[in-house]
């Protein structure tokens, strides 16, 4: 079974990183050392210290995938599982040049489906340290995806996360915090398309800037300075939130500007939208 491991304490780019002793120091690293696609290829990011990051960590492949890479944080001895409870391994932003991209990122490629679920990411901070404009960026030509197990999207200067392609995002049991302008943002016409399911989204600009296709279920958006949930309708065509809770944002709780369209389709079930600065739900 290919695994490789990260060590940004002890780890060193010059060995294999096929074993813990031998652990690389960086999770690019490890990226490009994923050379096969049998379906078991890991990566061990060992929560031994913050893995401080001067550029983008780039998911992008050359080369179209069957099977994704699972990334998951490991404790400081190299085992993964459920017992790391809230010690995430953290990638932070440091001083650099990340030219308007992410702790983590995909910055080009080719606009299709030939990259499809690649990355799996499990308990990991993408901490952009008010460096970074976004903790994870996805541009507009990059066809291949990641989903997200219990990750934390934090301190960008734009957006914690940043979705701009066709190809379906998920987030599981993950939180948007402390980020300038959104939470979450889908960004480009009829992109977005995304499932979040138990995630948080507070304390950042907005809590969500919505796009095409985008589910959420059981989540909470909360304490943002200005709305919970914004979309712009031609980019909406399809959004739905089901047992969520959109509470103490600063303007409206779900803000529609559909100014330049005709519609948008949205359904709200068993949903509270509360005790926000506007109204609860604002189109126009």
């Amino acid at each position: 079974m290919p695994t490789f491991y990260v060590r940004p304490t002890n780890g060193d780019d010059t060995n294999d990183g096929l074993s813990f002793v031998n652990a690389f120091k960086t999770t690019q690293k490890a990226i490009l050392g994923v050379t096969t696609d049998t379906g078991d290829e890991q990566i061990f990011l060992c929560n031994e210290g913050i893995e401080d990051v001067t550029e983008q960590v780039n998911l992008l492949r050359d080369v179209a995938r069957t099977n994704p890479v699972f990334i998951r944080t490991a404790n400081s001895s190299g085992v993964t599982g459920a017992t790391l409870g809230l010690n995430k391994y953290t990638i932070r932003a440091t001083g650099g040049s990340y030219s308007g991209n992410g702790v983590l990122g995909m910055s080009g490629g080719n606009d299709g489906n030939a990259y499809s679920d690649d990355y799996r990411c499990y308990d990991i901070i993408f901490d952009a340290n008010d460096v970074a404009a976004y903790g994870y960026y996805h541009a507009l030509s990059a066809a291949a995806n990641v989903n997200f197990w219990n990750c934390r999207f934090t301190n960008a200067t734009t957006s914690g996360a940043r979705h701009s392609g066709y190809n379906l995002h998920q987030f599981f049991g993950c939180e948007f915090d402390n980020n300038t302008s959104y939470g979450w943002h889908a960004n480009g016409v009829n992109r977005g398309n995304s499932t979040h399911m138990n995630c948080s989204y507070h304390d950042n600009g907005t809590g969500l800037y919505a796009g095409n296709n985008v589910d959420l279920f059981n989540c909470r958006i909360y304490d943002n300075t200005n709305y919970g949930i914004e979309a712009v309708s031609r980019y909406n065509t399809s959004f739905e939130m089901t047992s969520c809770v959109v509470y103490n944002n600063g303007s409206h709780g779900y803000y529609v500007n559909n100014s330049s369209d005709a519609s948008s389709g949205n359904v709200f079930t068993n949903t509270v939208i509360v005790n926000n600065g506007g109204y609860g739900i604002q189109s126009n």
